[in-house]
């Protein structure tokens, strides 16, 4: 098929190439990844072709997908397609949602099988036993693929900024608010809002009198004046820490020292681990030292921080130790002005028994991160239009957790900062002091983010119930509508004095 209008380019005509001819030519300027390709083959469903491509966030939504991302084809034609809410509900890849394009094709399925999957007008799948069936084995080929997995999780990392003052000031605020418990169920679990107020409950965080007693933030340092271990004392003055010979045990360290202290690019410091004796339960070796060896050739080590002022090590025993053994070893962190050091023993003991123990979790609900995204930020690593796939229209954008156990709750928010809107009402009010339109900015991020919020528990409820038959996703519906209701968030927090006086007259 060739394109004949003359659109004044250098050739006449233009032939006109298909998706999959598309993609092929566009390997490298397109796609995030090579295209994955997958096969499905079975007595009762005959053979399906899946071939899935993620593109890159700067590439636009409907040059190659539009709202049919899900493409079910017959010897090259469209017989049906699925929407985007299926990669991020059923699939669990929310931050591939908008740059996933899934073509299975069924040319191979058996006829008697086949019939029961498309629909006459090729508009969308019939409600049928057998497209359940094939969705399902989608479902479950896809949704285990670790580089999916991987280009997901990789797509999360990359936008999940938050500003540690916007969270400070959110905090505040929903602390004297009123929240549905069924907006507490839509956030992520294991946070730290338990002083979050919930209606409908008798639970009060406040009860005897008792102010709530916030957390405060350790004083951290450029370099570390303070390397101290957590493990008490036994009667002979030893710490030693215990670990069954089939399982693992970890150790905490307190510090004073800023997080990045050992990853940064320049004065960097360094923890440094080493085996310093050993002793074993044999009778030939003794109780005196054993010889020194190196601290990977008996044991794993595994280390996390400093993270808000504490380093945890986590030690594993190797296949050749015994139990009984111990093991003195020396952590020492660099620092300008002397090395500190902590030493303590590893005591290797009988197997642990394998109990399945009840996990205690905590309830509290997370808040979700709030997200400025600018058009051209600073930093490039910074949160950017690209990233997002925003433009100048757009307001906001609801990030969903593909987290086991957490799928489909809210774990970020991110408000455009360079909206035009927003652009428009600086200019419209002639705000030109850095002041003026950083506490306007301010005010912006903060109504958008909280309307958000609420917004979200109030129409996914509305979307479960019984009341309405309607179905439509939620973030995507948000999405939509803050557009025009931003300039009326805007307007009224403008005219917040003229409304005031209205008030009072």
């Amino acid at each position: 098929m060739f394109e004949k209008r003359d659109y004044k380019a250098h050739t006449p005509d233009k032939l006109v190439l298909g998706n999959k001819t598309r993609i092929f030519l566009d390997e490298r300027d397109k796609k995030e990844h090579d295209t994955l390709t997958f096969t499905i083959e079975s007595k009762e469903l005959g053979r399906v072709d899946i071939e899935v491509t993620v593109f890159k966030p700067s590439v636009k939504q409907r040059e190659f997908i539009g709202e049919r991302p899900i493409v079910f084809t017959v010897n090259g034609q469209a017989q049906g397609w699925l929407s985007r809410r299926f990669i991020s509900q059923e699939l669990g890849f929310s931050m591939l949602r908008d740059f996933m394009l899934i073509h299975i094709d069924c040319t191979h399925i058996l006829t008697s099988f086949r019939q029961d999957l498309f629909m006459a007008s090729r508009d969308r799948l019939k409600e049928s036993e057998n497209t359940e069936i094939l969705k399902d084995k989608i479902i479950q080929l896809l949704k285990t693929n670790e580089i999916l997995r991987e280009l997901n999780q990789k797509r999360r990392t990359q936008l999940m900024h938050e500003s540690s003052e916007d969270r400070e000031i959110l905090e505040k605020i929903l602390s004297h608010i009123p929240i549905d418990k069924d907006l507490l169920n839509l956030l992520k679990k294991n946070g730290d809002l338990s002083f979050l107020k919930r209606t409908g409950s008798s639970h009060d965080e406040h009860k005897n009198g008792k102010a709530h007693e916030k957390k405060q933030s350790r004083s951290t340092k450029r370099y570390p004046s303070i390397f101290r271990i957590d493990l008490k004392q036994n009667d002979d003055g030893k710490r030693i820490k215990s670990i069954p010979i089939n399982g693992k045990g970890m150790i905490k360290f307190e510090t004073d020292v800023v997080d990045e202290y050992l990853f940064r690019p320049d004065e960097k410091g360094d923890l440094k681990i080493k085996i310093l004796g050993r002793r074993t339960n044999t009778r030939s070796g003794g109780t005196g030292p054993g010889k020194p060896s190196q601290v990977e050739d008996v044991l794993d080590v595994t280390r996390e921080g400093p993270s808000d002022g504490v380093i945890r090590i986590t030690f594993e025993p190797k296949s050749d130790l015994a139990v009984g053994e111990e093991i003195e070893l020396s952590a020492r962190l660099t620092s300008p002005s002397g090395d500190l050091e902590s030493i303590f023993w590893v005591k290797i003991v009988d197997p642990q028994k394998e109990e399945k123990r009840p996990q205690k979790q905590n309830d509290n609900p997370a808040l979700p991160k709030p997200i400025r995204v600018f058009e051209k930020p600073e930093n490039p690593d910074e949160p950017s239009w690209e990233k997002f796939g925003f433009t100048g229209d757009d307001v906001v954008k609801i990030i969903i957790s593909d987290e086991p156990g957490q799928e489909n709750l809210v774990e970020g928010i991110a408000i455009n900062m360079d909206a035009f809107i927003l652009r428009r009402h600086i200019s419209k009010n002639r705000l030109s002091s850095q002041e003026q339109i950083g506490q306007v900015r301010d005010k912006y991020c903060l109504t958008t983010y909280l309307h958000t919020l609420f917004l979200y528990g109030i129409l996914d409820k509305l979307v479960k119930s019984d009341n309405y038959a309607v179905e439509f996703e939620v973030s995507d519906f948000i999405h939509d509508v803050l557009k025009p209701y931003s300039s009326f968030l805007l307007s009224v927090d403008a005219n917040e004095a003229i409304m005031k006086s209205l008030v009072e007259d």
